[in-house]
């Protein structure tokens, strides 16, 4: 059996370390080249809210840009909802959710830029009940009965004592 020289010992050491010091480097690349990911929603995917949210919330495994940020939702009848102003702290975005949105069920989309410059995308949903209308105002001045007082109503241009003003008041109301 041919023995090494020393020579070529040390050539095949040198391959051996070159080969696994590239085997380590690949498996360490992922870690270092990963990309932001979504960690969570709030509210959460799919979830069915009782009320409207006060706000849309995402958070991330690292923080993104503060110009790279977007959010938009649509209703299920293709409506859009704007979601402004969207704030960056950190690996949070966050924008208030209008009060005046209706209820119903509502898609999100959402695009995040990290810090290496890959933009990412995604989409999740929420729902949460229509509100029972309010009383309009014309409604609740209709509803509103007037008593007259057990005294007379003073008044400071005098009076005939003849007439009474009630009839006056109730039919501006009507």
């Amino acid at each position: 059996m041919p023995v090494l020289n020393a020579r070529a010992r040390a050539a095949l050491a040198a391959l051996v370390a070159t080969a696994l010091a590239l085997v380590l480097a690949l498996v360490a690349a992922p870690a270092a080249h990963a990309h932001t990911a979504l960690s969570s929603t709030d509210p959460a995917d799919g979830a069915t809210l009782k009320a409207a949210p006060p706000a849309i919330t995402l958070t991330f495994n690292e923080p993104v840009l503060k110009d790279g940020a977007g959010l938009v939702a649509t209703s299920s009848t293709g409506e859009r909802v704007t979601l402004s102003p969207v704030t960056v702290k950190g690996a949070k975005v966050s924008a208030p959710w209008p009060a005046d949105a209706a209820g119903g069920t509502y898609k999100v989309a959402w695009r995040a830029v990290a810090e290496d410059g890959h933009p990412q995308t995604g989409v999740f949903s929420f729902s949460y009940p229509q509100t029972a209308p309010s009383a309009s105002p014309t409604a609740s001045a209709a509803a509103t009965t007037v008593t007259p007082s057990a005294s007379p109503a003073s008044s400071t241009s005098g009076s005939d004592g003849g007439g009474s003003s009630l009839p006056l008041v109730v039919g501006g109301l009507v």
